[in-house]
């Protein structure tokens, strides 16, 4: 089965990193009865029994692959001869020729190019200050966070580096959504109105996202 439901553990503090396998990027975690897949930021989390036997793990592993392709339609955001970016299939010929640790570097300047140029709009068009700084994220636990500064009220912004292989207009629903928490801290209804006035269509950005729908 796949789960939709995300839990509230980081699985970025956990000593582990993603693999790709069979053109999946997949986060291995062996803390679960029953083995299951789960989806978070462009990453299939694979759960599975401490005790399952090595050949077994991959096993499952494949025949729950399957069901995802069938039922879901799963693009992966990364494979071997392609990467999405800004929700449009590239080459990854044309966009590294060093190998996929440079793939990385290249996909966290262009997300990070996009992202900065977007905020200072954004903020501008608001009236709002600007962040102090911008960071970006190897993460699967959240798409994007606010940091308050209490000793002098400024800010800053953490962004998933995954967001580059979305459309432009869900990167921007992203941004909305956290500098909206400048107002609000909190997920209360009237942070929701605050945040469809700036952004009309922002749960058809989220379904989008949560779906992997580049």
């Amino acid at each position: 089965m796949i789960s939709e439901k995300i839990n509230s553990k980081s699985y970025a503090l956990l000593d582990i990193e993603p693999v790709t396998y069979q053109g999946f990027r997949i986060l291995f975690l062996a803390d679960s009865r029953i083995p299951r897949l789960e989806y978070r930021l462009g990453t299939l989390i694979y759960h599975y029994p401490k005790q399952l036997q090595a050949s077994k793990v991959y096993d499952i592993l494949d025949h729950l692959l399957i069901r995802v392709k069938n039922k879901y339609a799963f693009i992966p955001a990364v494979d071997d001869q392609f990467c999405y970016v800004f929700g449009e299939k590239k080459s990854l010929r044309l966009l590294t020729n060093l190998g996929r640790k440079s793939l990385k570097t290249a996909l966290k300047k262009l997300i990070g190019d996009y992202i900065n140029e977007r905020v200072f709009v954004i903020t501008k068009e608001l009236k709002l200050p600007a962040p102090i700084k911008i960071v970006f994220r190897d993460t699967t636990r959240k798409w994007g966070s606010f940091h308050l500064l209490i000793k002098d009220k400024s800010y800053y912004l953490s962004f998933a580096l995954s967001l580059v292989h979305f459309r432009k207009e869900i990167i921007d629903s992203v941004i909305y959504h956290e500098i909206t928490h400048y107002y609000y801290l909190n997920h209360s209804k009237v942070f929701y109105q605050k945040l469809q006035l700036f952004n009309p269509e922002f749960k058809l950005h989220q379904e989008k996202l949560n779906a992997g729908k580049y």
